[in-house]
């Protein structure tokens, strides 16, 4: 069903509403539209984050909305410049779509002030892939202090791959729940004498001992750090564990596939269950730019990206759940093959 109403912001003509979700609604600048698959697969995120922090599902007259912009970016959303996304009054905003990270702001709102440093730790750690096309290992300076952003007032002073990592780590050590109500207490300009004071109550330890227990995390799972609510939850490919291969059609009307992002993306996700340790080939095909990343579900382990123009890659796999996620250009390519065997 489509909705058309007019908003202002800043003084500035906002767009109606272009398409309605069970929790979502988004309203996108003329000639924005997303891949078939986009809707569903936000409203689904939805249902997620909000299992995950223990708060109601938005839906009714409380859905997010959500608006995806081209032009005059900045003037329009009233976000700060220079950035792509934000979160405020309410409302989520963005230049690509889907676009998680605000999303899982939008959904937290209920939760309360927090230190900036949290707010954006929590939409890192729940954000999921997103538009990455990479998904490089990030590594701290060894000049540079752990937790050094922890207590910025500001968002473009975080770090947010530490501030990512720190969050998921937490969560990982003391529980969701429990570290969200250590969190919520604390001021929104908080000191780091406010956060181990808090720590402390909550948890019973200090912030440098948990901050030297997290450098070791980091340093020994550089990857970043994000869980995978829906990328391990997709449907799994069926094979014998010794060889799968696949050549379909792609294109962004179709159901499956989620984008265009920032208009230069479309992806599925799928999972793989690698039965047995061991080296395994991987290789993509395709007409134009194409992908294939496969992220370990749980853990940490090999986070890998094969493309197109790249000879087959040789991959050590441990036994487990595997995340798999085709990415391609919706412009250039319409089919796409990717295969993996045991060696």
């Amino acid at each position: 069903m489509r909705r058309i109403w007019a908003l202002l912001v800043c003084g500035c003509t906002l767009p109606g509403v272009d398409v309605e979700g069970r929790h979502i609604v988004v309203s996108a600048d003329p000639g924005l539209e997303m891949c078939g698959g986009s809707l569903e697969h936000m409203d689904a995120f939805i249902e997620r984050v909000a299992e995950e922090l223990g708060v109601e599902v938005p839906g009714g007259n409380d859905k997010v909305e959500f608006f995806w912009l081209k032009e005059d970016f900045n003037e329009r959303s009233g976000c700060s410049g220079g950035v792509v996304g934000c979160f405020g009054r309410g409302k989520a905003y963005g230049t690509a779509a889907p676009f998680n990270h605000e999303v899982v702001h939008a959904v937290a709102a209920p939760l309360g002030r927090m230190p900036t440093y949290f707010v954006e730790g929590l939409a890192v750690a729940f954000e999921g892939i997103g538009m990455r096309r990479e998904w490089e290992p990030v590594f701290r300076s060894g000049t540079q202090p752990v937790l050094h952003s922890i207590t910025a007032t500001e968002a473009a002073e975080v770090d947010y791959a530490e501030a990512g990592a720190f969050t998921v780590y937490l969560f990982g050590r003391f529980g969701v729940a429990e570290v969200l109500w250590v969190v919520r207490g604390l001021p929104r300009k908080a000191s780091r004498g406010d956060v181990d004071a808090a720590f402390r109550a909550g948890f019973g330890v200090t912030l440098a001992e948990v901050g030297a227990d997290f450098d070791n995390f980091w340093k020994g799972c550089p990857w970043p750090q994000t869980a995978l609510l829906l990328e391990c939850a997709a449907p799994e490919v069926a094979w014998d564990g010794l060889e799968f291969a696949e050549f379909r059609g792609i294109s962004c009307a179709q159901e499956d596939v989620i984008g265009p992002y920032d208009g230069t993306t479309m992806a599925v996700l799928r999972t793989l269950e690698v039965r047995e340790a061991g080296l395994y080939e991987v290789n993509v095909i395709a007409d134009g730019f194409a992908g294939v990343m496969l992220i370990e579900c749980g853990g940490c382990g090999p986070r890998a990206v094969v493309r197109v123009d790249e000879t087959p890659v040789a991959l050590a796999l441990d036994a487990g759940l595997y995340a798999v996620r085709l990415v391609a250009n919706p412009a250039t390519v319409t089919e796409i093959g990717w295969a993996i065997r045991r060696l």
